[in-house]
């Protein structure tokens, strides 16, 4: 980590999380370095500092994976910014894109609050972006569904046979 210019002391504090075991900081380990053109990559890991149990150390870590196999199998990501407790990667061509391990997505008052904020914000900073995505590892809500087309937010559910065309599973 430390040779991917990671700060020492975000290293130190990631590897003393107890959650963290080392099959899953192996894991995510190898997706930080498989993103080495991606601005602000050490996001991730600065991330994984709020983890306070076995399951969002989990939840990080496919954040992590999904995020790389984006990037490497579907177009090449230029940056990674917060919202929230997550993060958001903007690809070289523009596209906002949100990846998260979700099993089921309903349309609740914090996603709508999410995806209208990232549209504005993006908006706002950078005139036009290409698009909206959200990729999640299940479904979603037809309520969500037409949540977000509204937004003007593409969704994609069922996104692993896409991030991961090689693997049959990951971490689940």
């Amino acid at each position: 980590m430390l040779a991917m210019q990671i700060d020492p002391d975000t290293v130190q504090f990631y590897l003393n999380n107890p959650y963290f075991s080392p099959a899953l900081q192996t894991i995510m380990v190898e997706a930080l370095e498989s993103m080495q053109e991606v601005a602000n990559r050490a996001l991730l890991l600065k991330v994984s500092l709020q983890a306070n149990g076995p399951e969002m150390a989990r939840t990080i870590t496919e954040i992590t994976t999904m995020t790389a196999g984006y990037n490497k199998n579907i177009e090449p990501l230029k940056k990674l910014s917060p919202v929230g407790r997550i993060v958001y990667a903007t690809a070289r061509d523009g596209n906002v894109v949100v990846l998260f391990p979700a099993d089921h997505v309903l349309w609740t008052e914090k996603v709508a609050d999410i995806t209208t904020w990232l549209v504005e914000t993006e908006k706002e900073q950078n005139k036009k972006s290409a698009g909206f995505q959200l990729w999640i590892l299940g479904d979603f809500s037809q309520m969500a569904q037409a949540g977000l087309e509204k937004a003007g937010w593409k969704f994609h559910p069922a996104a692993q046979k896409k991030l991961f065309p090689a693997q049959k599973k990951i971490l689940r």
